[in-house]
């Protein structure tokens, strides 16, 4: 799991990474108007360490950047996704 965590960043950031650790699996499930399940992803979650590489938007981003910790909750990310970053961030820090 590790190691395709360290290949994906690198081929779509261009960043290489270290001390990877998993943070979390989260299922984000969208129904259609029925409520039926319209398509079911499965994230898994894993924090690691820079270590080099300047980051680049890959095929699948239009863009790439580094924010503020203090200015994640004003980007219009998902819920979940602010939830992770915080995460994160106390693993990371020994907060939490």
């Amino acid at each position: 799991m590790f190691e395709a965590a360290r290949r994906e960043v690198l081929e779509e950031t261009g960043v290489v990474i270290a001390e990877p650790m998993l943070l979390e699996v989260v299922d984000l499930i969208e129904h259609d108007k029925s409520g039926r399940v319209r398509s079911h992803y499965t994230l898994v979650d894993v924090s690691a360490a820079w270590c080099r590489g300047e980051a680049v938007a890959g095929s699948d981003a239009a863009a790439v950047r580094w924010v503020a910790l203090d200015s994640v909750n004003d980007l219009g990310l998902w819920a979940e996704t602010v939830r992770v970053i915080g995460l994160a961030v106390a693993r990371r820090t020994g907060i939490g």
